[in-house]
């Protein structure tokens, strides 16, 4: 098996958002309470962009 390195990484974010479902209007079902991992934490229950979806817009990575 032939091993590849990394010689160059960008990461950077663009200010248009992605395919990101969920960039919703409020009261959309799927912004609402959720039950994921992150719902343990009372500051994260409310919303999943409380935690990061949807907070960034489109991050891309590029692998040279």
């Amino acid at each position: 098996m032939k091993h590849l390195k990394i010689v160059k990484l960008r990461v950077y974010t663009m200010d248009q958002k992605g395919g990101d479902y969920h960039a919703q209007e409020a009261g959309h079902w799927i912004v609402g309470e959720i039950a994921t991992p992150m719902s343990l934490y009372p500051q994260y229950r409310q919303s999943r962009s409380s935690w990061g979806l949807d907070v960034l817009g489109t991050v891309v990575v590029e692998l040279y």
